[in-house]
């Protein structure tokens, strides 16, 4: 003992040797070197050589193929190591010690993961991957008067779905997410999907556009009709078909004027909203009463005979006589008059469309009485 180690030859690597004990450091993995030792004995020192190989370190090269929420791992070295995150990340990320597939990564967002071999010479090396980012499946709904139309504000070429399936009717364009035949003020869900390397669904909610209210009623006149709004209000009316017997419709309050008595019309209300709407009503005008009634002559005045609806009046038309006849306003019988004189009569029903008829009443005239007396011989 007590000799000094050396390289021979001096390599040119950087490996470095301890002269008193011969440990040699920094050497390259699998690379040979030549060690002497020679001895320092002052009568025959000696010298020897003993060459070695360095063993050679793992191979800890590996790669990350990322995925939708993580990544998988492939080990291009020495298999058999294990895997850990470095740094340790806080969101919930996960890895597979053994086979390095990490899990409930975050979508877009870079991890580093450590390799370490567990041979003889291990090593360590690190890889950094992003996890793919997933779809962005958001879009709008707006409605319409029967579903509603899709605006995609993320990732195009996906699909739409309604979910649930209503049942109903309604339909919808799995490419255009367009819903149609909906139900008026029904709310609806509707599902886009997108078809990419990591695809996404998100739902939204939308309620069709009530419909306009058009009901409505038809109070019947003597001369047509009144309309009452009882749906949405500030529509239009017409005939519907129109007629050509004259009578007029207000387009704005629905009054029908000059209509024929016992005609039906029939209107039709639309409404001016979003979503309109349309709809009919027939009325038919009130019957206008019949006030026809007959005069017979008396000898101070005459008498009348209702032919036409009964229980109206009886008056004289102006001017009023004024030589004292009177006139019986239920009966119509005409009494104190001047014989040969004429009067106008009046009647009018007291019905819900009531009526006037006016007659000449001609009262007779009073026989002529007078005579002479001619005297004879014995009389006259």
């Amino acid at each position: 003992t007590g000799g000094t180690f050396t390289f021979n030859p001096v390599p040119t690597d950087g490996a470095i040797i301890d002269p008193a004990d011969g440990t040699v450091t920094n050497g390259t993995s699998g690379a040979t070197y030549t060690v002497e030792y020679t001895t320092i004995g002052t009568s025959c020192p000696q010298t020897s050589a003993v060459t070695f190989t360095v063993e050679i370190t793992d191979d800890a090269s590996f790669t990350m193929t990322p995925t939708c929420d993580g990544a998988t791992a492939t080990i291009d070295g020495t298999t058999g190591g294990s895997f850990a995150f470095n740094p340790m990340p806080v969101d919930g990320a996960m890895i597979d010690p053994l086979d390095g597939t990490v899990i409930g990564g975050i979508s877009g967002t870079s991890y580093t993961v450590e390799y370490t071999t567990d041979g003889t010479c291990p090593s360590s090396s690190t890889e950094t991957f992003t996890v793919i980012t997933t779809d962005d499946s958001t879009f709008t709904m707006t409605a319409t008067c029967d579903g509603g139309t899709a605006i995609v504000t993320g990732v195009t070429g996906g699909s739409f779905a309604l979910n649930p399936d209503p049942g109903d009717g309604s339909v919808i364009d799995p490419a255009t997410g367009t819903v149609t035949g909906g139900i008026s003020g029904a709310t609806y869900t509707v599902e886009y999907t997108t078809n990419g390397v990591c695809p996404s669904s998100s739902t939204e909610i939308f309620t069709v556009i009530p419909t306009d209210d058009a009901t409505f009623t038809m109070t019947a006149t003597c001369d047509g009709g009144t309309a009452t709004v009882t749906g949405t209000t500030g529509g239009s009316f017409a005939f519907n078909p129109l007629p050509g017997d004259g009578a007029v419709i207000n387009a704005t309050t629905g009054t029908i004027t000059s209509g024929t008595s016992g005609a039906t019309y029939t209107v039709e209300y639309t409404t001016n909203g979003t979503c309109p709407s349309s709809s009919t009503q027939d009325v038919t005008v009130l019957i206008t009463d019949d006030a026809s009634f007959t005069l017979t002559a008396t000898c101070d005045g005459g008498t009348a005979t209702i032919t036409g609806d009964l229980g109206g009046t009886f008056t004289f038309a102006n001017p009023q006589p004024t030589d004292g006849a009177t006139i019986d306003p239920a009966t119509g019988e005409v009494t104190g008059g001047t014989p040969s004189a004429t009067y106008n009569i009046i009647y009018t029903t007291a019905g819900v469309c009531p009526s006037s008829t006016t007659l000449v009443l001609n009262v007779l005239p009073i026989d002529n009485a007078g005579f002479t007396m001619t005297p004879t011989c014995d009389g006259a």
